[in-house]
């Protein structure tokens, strides 16, 4: 995502269009949705996938 679009001022011609964005805003967030990480374990596994693959090129 460029960084610029964090500025931008968001422009609201309409009442309808202050609605939907209020009712989004406004909403719940569904947090059961999220994937729990195991970042060492996928560190893990990310740097032996690189050791074997590094290894290979060698040979």
């Amino acid at each position: 995502m460029a960084t610029v679009s964090f500025d931008k001022k968001i422009v609201i011609n309409n009442n309808e269009s202050m609605d939907v964005l209020l009712k989004s805003l406004n909403k719940e967030i569904d947090k059961s949705d999220h994937k729990k990480i195991d970042v060492v374990s996928e560190l893990e596994r990310s740097s032996s996938l690189l050791r074997r693959s590094f290894s290979r090129s060698k040979t």
